[in-house]
């Protein structure tokens, strides 16, 4: 089968799964493309995904901001940074409003974002959300020598 049938098929596929489901299951479908690497596929569905969690509302932006982190990640493995930067600082919004800044979903954005700041070459942007991210993830134990310890402590 040539290249061209096969992404005939696979988008054909696609568009006929992407028709049946819920936003959850097209971004669970997103998810387990993106970790067979077919991000086209992944990317898709979590465009499907979005625009069913933004036609239920906004008590479901948590959601919503799940699935443009994981959009953004696949277009991150695909060097579409800037895009991808869009889709964190989007996400990232949402989770701030939605859960404040010490939550491990705004934390994880902060920290997707200003990683891609830095691929960006903008460190002028990356580095306030480090700044701001470093101090709560140690307070959660996550970050810096001070979270190894305390996860080889809790462990043993």
């Amino acid at each position: 089968m040539n290249a061209w049938r096969a992404a005939f098929l696979t988008t054909a596929i696609t568009a006929v799964l992407a028709a049946q489901g819920t936003p959850s299951e097209w971004n669970d479908r997103g998810l387990e493309a993106a970790k067979r690497g077919a991000h086209a596929e992944a990317e898709d569905l979590y465009r499907q995904a979005i625009e069913g969690w933004k036609a239920k509302g906004p008590e479901f932006d948590a959601h919503l901001a799940t699935t443009l982190l994981n959009l953004g990640q696949s277009y991150c493995a695909q060097g579409k940074r800037r895009e991808a930067s869009i889709l964190f600082e989007e996400s990232l919004v949402k989770y701030r409003r939605i859960f404040g800044v010490r939550n491990e979903w705004t934390l994880t954005a902060m920290n997707l974002l200003g990683a891609v700041y830095l691929m960006l070459g903008d460190s002028s942007r990356a580095a306030p959300l480090f700044e701001e991210a470093l101090p709560l993830e140690r307070e959660r134990g996550h970050g810096g020598r001070q979270g190894v310890e305390q996860r080889r402590t809790s462990s043993s």
